[in-house]
């Protein structure tokens, strides 16, 4: 397993939970509840809910983006190494042709910053065949151009996290199941039938009592 794959899998174990978590508190909050208007629903939900799960999203592909630009910086300088400015300026007038020469002296008199110059003015020039043979030249430099390359483009990551990213509720998800409706007739039904019957009692007065005679209807 490359080391950017056990960033994704870490960005993946903070982001794909979030998808059964924000499902289920939708489910809590809102499926049982057959009282509340659905537009105060929407609006709770855009207020208290949704935010929290944004949140935690965003903050993980936040380190997810960190995290990869920091391994791919690091293999970078482990490849490429940093040129030395004097060597570029030299550089500058030698032929793209001429490139593999200079490389192969540095190499033989093990020159490391006038190699690693060559490469950087190679790489600008587009010289991928003189760069692709000084890196299999050195195994640590091999694994680490492996690693690189797993490393998708950074313009790339963005769309890999938003397809981890959980979606947000649809509106209709917001109403009540069709049981907790049907208990909640029920219960204004019975509250109904209950007043109705309290206030449709017939009265008779007994000496200075009021009492309510029950209906005999």
């Amino acid at each position: 397993m490359s080391q950017y794959d056990e960033i994704q899998q870490r960005f993946e174990a903070r982001a794909l939970p979030l998808f059964e978590e924000h499902r289920d508190e939708v489910k809590r909050t809102y499926k049982l509840d057959a009282e509340t208007p659905q537009e105060q629903r929407e609006r709770h939900y855009m207020a208290q809910i949704w935010p929290k799960y944004e949140r935690r999203w965003t903050q993980a592909a936040q380190d997810f983006v960190a995290e990869t630009a920091t391994l791919q910086n690091r293999l970078e300088a482990r490849v490429f190494g940093k040129p030395d400015g004097s060597h570029l300026i030299g550089l500058a007038s030698v032929p793209s042709e001429k490139l593999s020469e200079v490389l192969d002296a540095a190499t033989a008199t093990g020159d490391a910053a006038l190699q690693r110059s060559v490469i950087a003015v190679a790489r600008q020039r587009g010289e991928r065949g003189l760069v692709n043979r000084w890196v299999s030249q050195d195994q640590g430099r091999a694994a680490a151009a492996e690693e690189l390359k797993a490393i998708p483009e950074l313009e790339r990551l963005e769309p890999i996290a938003l397809g981890r990213r959980p979606p947000k509720a649809a509106p209709e998800s917001l109403s009540p199941d069709p049981e907790a409706i049907e208990k909640q007739v029920s219960r204004e039904a019975a509250d109904v039938a209950t007043r109705s019957a309290f206030f449709n009692r017939p009265r008779s007065i007994v000496g200075a009592r009021t009492t309510y005679l029950p209906n005999r209807g």
